[in-house]
């Protein structure tokens, strides 16, 4: 391909002409679209896997895919790479220098990210760009509002992108956690209060920092549900959305039939600041009301313990328990 624009960033897309990836490509072009970025259209072809009966010839994909393109990439500055072998090393090494990479999804996650389909999950495990997973349920257009998880991110290392996303799109930042105890017999009454009262301090914390990273720059609000960060995040996404997650959140997380763009960090080593921020949220925080509606921090916050992130304190009756939320901009709280 040729050399992009140094001042300019790159969106590297993978298609392989089947609806999903149509689907990945329209949400590129329009990412491409608000960041003023490139539009890198990577089409991967292996001859050992099906004859040219079943997949066309190596031109004609690259044809077929520069069709594809040409519905959505008016404006943009977009280019075609045809590539024989597998696609997953390819798309990573595509990708090296880019902002994002982008692939379709069948809109199965599974535990340590497994999707399906290898391509997708080699991508994640092994690029060293963002990558965004797109599942067929996406809808193009704009990004509405940009979900954050301190459950599954204590120390915040996807918040600074996070940040930047939702200033570009003009977006709501969300902060979504939960908490869950697993259900044992005997009960514990003592345990399970402590680890709400804990999932309270660290969330209030997180929203803190969140808001100090926002700076005012865009509305910020927050929920503290009680259930498993799957469900939560399943139930409590949609389509106009965009879920932001740090590499070690896949160890955490089954996401089935994703509702919204999937947008995984690279693993990076989170930097001392980035640890002094956290510690000063900290710091400045209050205690969390009785009534469950969090103040902009808390003080004293403690780290969830490890057996209660991501697992919820079994609702009373069915259904997840309400959540209280507030923003950062004062706006009322209350249940949703």
């Amino acid at each position: 391909m040729p050399a992009p624009a140094p001042d300019r960033p790159v969106i590297t897309v993978g298609c392989d002409l089947s609806p999903r990836s149509v689907t990945a490509v329209r949400w590129a072009a329009d990412e491409a679209h608000r960041s003023g970025a490139m539009l890198q259209l990577v089409t991967v072809w292996h001859a050992g896997i099906a004859s040219h009966d079943v997949l066309p010839p190596a031109a004609k994909r690259t044809e077929l895919t520069r069709e594809a393109l040409a519905d959505v990439s008016e404006g943009l500055n977009a280019t075609v790479v045809g590539l024989e072998g597998r696609a997953g090393p390819l798309l990573v090494e595509q990708a090296r220098d880019s902002a994002m990479l982008v692939v379709g999804s069948a809109g199965h996650v599974g535990a340590l990210g497994a999707m399906s389909g290898s391509v997708s999950r080699y991508c994640l495990r092994h690029a060293a760009s963002p990558v965004a997973v797109v599942g067929p349920g996406t809808q193009p257009g704009s990004v509405e509002r940009v979900l954050v998880s301190g459950t599954l991110d204590p120390e915040g290392s996807s918040f600074p992108w996070a940040v930047q996303q939702a200033r570009r799109n003009r977006a709501e930042l969300h902060l979504l956690d939960s908490w869950y105890v697993e259900p044992v017999v005997p009960t514990y009454p003592e345990l399970d209060r402590q680890v709400r009262q804990q999932a309270h301090e660290h969330h209030a914390i997180m929203f803190a920092l969140l808001a100090r990273l926002a700076g005012g720059t865009v509305h910020v609000t927050e929920a503290l549900v009680s259930g498993h960060a799957r469900d939560v995040l399943q139930a409590r996404t949609q389509g106009p959305d965009l879920l932001v997650l740090p590499y070690a959140a896949l160890h955490h997380i089954s996401f089935v039939q994703g509702r919204c763009p999937v947008v995984v960090l690279p693993p990076t080593p989170v930097r001392a600041e980035r640890k002094a921020g956290v510690a000063a949220a900290g710091k400045a925080a209050t205690p969390a009301t009785t009534s469950g509606q969090l103040a902009a921090a808390t003080a004293g916050g403690k780290p969830l313990p490890a057996t209660s992130a991501g697992k919820a304190v079994p609702a009373a009756t069915s259904g997840a328990a309400p959540a209280t939320t507030s923003s950062s901009t004062g706006a009322a709280s209350g249940l949703v």
